[in-house]
């Protein structure tokens, strides 16, 4: 130890030597000064330890040189030196914070080290103290939390800088007050002092040494959310509690945001999906379970290659890259796979997951299935597909019926003039005539499959339509093939052309045969059905509704995807050379789109094939189906007909076939000179009879203006390309006929008869 003495006597600074030396002189280094200026500058020269200070110097005297002392060096021990007269001034100076004082010659040296080593230990020991509540007091100032004492009586005793940020009081303003006044909302002031006098009573508290989440109150008298914790100290007899506050407004808005956040994720429709970099994944939202069939527990921790199929692994790995880079992908299409082997495809939104520094950690996927909506794409494309080829086939049957008509009426024509003494010509004349007959059938299947053709509509029950041509079915698809018929008895009535309805299972099961060609089951089942909403959303141009249910099931060969995607085309056949025209399956779908329904197709190789015809269901009765009964009557004529029609051929043949029964004809190149004439003519008009395509007027458009001008005529259209929208006006007009081209003589004839004379024609 290091001691500086400052002495002015050098016979009492001599003895504190010896005295010294006697124990412990290699414990004590002395140093003496006679003067306290000279003292001043040895502290500030090197380290002391401690100092030995006289209270009576030429340039100090009393308990100046000690506060000088303490001024430059504070934690510096000090011992007074005084005579035995003077001791009141040495206490004095121990109460000016001396550590102790010592009487001049009555000190042994044992007395005196130990005195030394004393003083400098207690100084150390204040000096820590002081230091370590320096360093105390710096935290609790420094804190991020409110760190506020306070008394059994629950006044405030200290109040740190957080707490004055917190609640909006200072320090000088708290301390003092109870803090239930403070920061304790009024509704919770009785619960704090009844909680603070239970703990007194019983040492007891439910909210001690714990977190809990409580309401406090600022200066302003806002509340917030905190979180408390407070912790007792015994003091003597009583308690000084120590409470730790923390402002949790903004972890609770984040809590509330992180809530509304999961909430939505979860009710999402779309899969949300989080993974590492490396795949694992971490996050699975319900709409996840749902679209790829696996439960979160059996998803989380596990690989995101569980859903990759494995043609689709490298451009995951392409996409990976893309997304360690930085790059957000916001769409892409790709095929994944669900728990129950089927493949989907998905529409992706994948971005990368970054922390605050910017470094990606992981990968975000928001996944929709978009597998209905392809499907109904490529629907889409398939009926547009077959509506264009549809328009065709309208088109080409419309200019063949122009020729048909010419061709097949010239023929009955020549016939009749025709006697059985030439047979080779006769016999000519009659394979044109039957070349021509199936040349218009054609036709007509094209105008079917076109929905241009003309429907005879009836309400019609379609397990009567079944059973009616039952027996030619089972003669028809042989005796190898079970025909297997399964009527609902409760079954609704449908509009349709009983005709046509039978054309569509004639069709189904000729076709049905064909793919059994070792025998099998051919199953008609009848059914109504409900087509709803998630129906019509699965198949396009379906409207919801209760329908009318065909189905005919085989147990043959079935079609693949591709052959499926093609049956109703006009002229596609499986069929070898002579096995079919491949207009059977292009008719039924005309004639189901016609009557307003739907068709479906359900094929898989090898397990047969369901066709199901969905046609809309009626309320009314069924009508009871009869064959038309064809009078004997008198074809022939005497009223004037003026005759419409921009196709020469055709105009010609109409013309001569009207002279030749007997008619007045008026013949008009197109629609306007049919309306000069009308117009100021004077002859009487009994009928017209118009083409209803013309290139400067319509013939229902012609209709309508002869109409205004000779009130009293009949009108018969007549066409070979019969679209719907102008078969429909033409029928619904007063006094309008409809005449389907090609026709023959004898049909033209009745047809006249039938609007001309219609009571003769019954």
């Amino acid at each position: 130890m290091r001691i500086l003495l400052i002495e002015d006597n050098a016979a009492d600074a001599r003895l504190i030597k010896e005295t010294l030396a006697e124990r412990s002189a290699s414990e004590i280094d002395l140093d003496w000064t006679d003067r306290l200026s000279t003292g001043l500058l040895r502290l500030r020269e090197g380290r002391i330890d401690g100092v030995l200070l006289d209270l009576s110097l030429p340039d100090s005297q009393g308990t100046e040189g000690l506060e000088k002392i303490q001024a430059q060096a504070p934690d510096l021990a000090v011992l007074v030196l005084t005579h035995l007269d003077d001791e009141g001034t040495a206490i004095h100076a121990v109460r000016k914070g001396a550590q102790d004082y010592l009487i001049k010659g009555e000190t042994d040296s044992g007395t005196l080290t130990r005195a030394i080593r004393y003083a400098i230990e207690r100084k150390r020991a204040e000096k820590a103290i002081r230091d370590s509540e320096t360093r105390l007091r710096a935290i609790i100032d420094s804190a991020l939390d409110a760190v506020i004492s306070i008394d059994a009586q629950g006044r405030v005793v200290d109040w740190n800088g957080r707490a004055e940020v917190m609640f909006g009081w200072t320090s000088s303003e708290a301390v003092g007050e109870t803090l239930a006044e403070l920061i304790v909302p009024p509704q919770q002031r009785d619960a704090h002092t009844r909680g603070l006098r239970h703990f007194m009573e019983t040492g007891q508290g439910p909210i001690l040494h714990r977190r809990i989440e409580v309401t406090a109150m600022r200066r302003d008298g806002s509340e917030f959310p905190a979180e408390l914790s407070i912790s007792p100290i015994k003091q003597g007899n009583t308690y000084l509690f120590n409470a730790f506050v923390a402002d949790i407004s903004e972890r609770k808005q984040a809590e509330k945001t992180l809530v509304r956040l999961a909430a939505i994720v979860e009710s999402s429709d779309d899969a949300i999906i989080s993974t590492t970099l490396n795949g694992i994944v971490k996050s699975w939202n319900n709409s996840a379970e749902r679209i790829f069939g696996y439960p979160e527990v059996n998803a989380l921790e596990q690989s995101i290659h569980l859903l990759i199929p494995p043609d689709h692994v490298e451009p995951g790995r392409e996409t990976l890259d893309r997304l360690k880079a930085g790059e957000c992908i916001h769409y892409e299409e790709t095929i994944r796979g669900r728990k129950d082997g089927k493949d989907i495809s998905v529409a992706m939104a994948i971005s990368p997951i970054k922390d605050r520094d910017g470094t990606i950690t992981g990968i975000s996927k928001i996944a929709r299935d978009v597998t209905e909506q392809k499907n109904l794409e490529e629907q889409l494309r398939q009926s547009q597909k077959m509506e264009g080829i549809g328009q065709l086939a309208g088109g080409i049957a419309h200019d063949f019926n122009n020729m048909l008509t010419v061709i097949n009426s010239y023929s009955d024509m020549v016939l009749g003039e025709v006697g059985f003494g030439n047979p080779f010509i006769r016999n000519g004349v009659e394979q044109i005539r039957e070349a021509g007959h199936r040349a218009a059938s054609l036709t007509r299947q094209l105008l079917t499959f076109s929905r241009r053709q003309v429907l005879d509509i009836k309400v019609l029950d379609l397990n009567e339509v079944v059973s009616n041509i039952a027996k030619l079915l089972r003669r028809l698809i042989g005796e190898n093939i079970s025909l297997i018929f399964c009527p609902d008895p409760a079954l609704g009535s449908l509009r349709g052309d009983p005709g046509q309805l039978e054309q569509i299972i004639m069709n189904l099961a000729v076709n049905a045969r064909d793919a059994m060609p070792h025998g099998g089951s051919l199953t008609i089942e009848t059914k109504n059905v409900e087509l709803d909403a998630t129906y019509a959303r699965l198949h396009v141009a379906v409207q919801p509704g209760p329908y009318v249910m065909l189905a005919v099931s085989d147990t043959g060969c079935g079609m693949d995807a591709e052959t499926q995607s093609r049956i109703f085309e006009p002229f596609f056949t499986t069929k070898g050379p002579g096995g079919g025209t491949g207009l059977g399956l292009a008719t039924l779908y005309g004639i189901v789109k016609q009557s307003g329904g739907n068709i479906w197709v359900d094929s898989a190789v090898g397990k047969g094939t369901t066709i199901k015809v969905f046609l809309p269901r009626v309320k009314e009765k069924s009508q009871q189906v009869m064959p038309a009964s064809v009078p004997d009557e008198a074809l022939r004529g005497s009223e004037t007909i003026l005759l419409v029609e921009d196709e020469e051929l055709v105009r010609a043949l109409t013309e001569a076939i009207l002279e030749r029964y007997g008619y007045t004809v008026i013949t008009a190149l197109s629609a306007s000179d049919a309306l000069r004439f009308a117009k100021q003519s004077a002859d009487s008009i009994d009928l017209l009879l118009t083409d209803t395509i013309m290139p400067d007027m319509s013939g229902p458009d012609l209709a309508r203006q002869l109409l205004a001008i000779r009130p009293d005529i009949k009108i018969l259209h007549m066409s070979g390309y019969t679209d719907k929208m102008i078969t429909h006006t033409a029928a619904m007009e007063p006094g309008a006929f409809f005449l389907q081209k090609p026709f023959t003589p004898q049909v033209l004839s009745k047809r006249l008869r039938e609007i001309l004379h219609p009571t003769a024609s019954r």
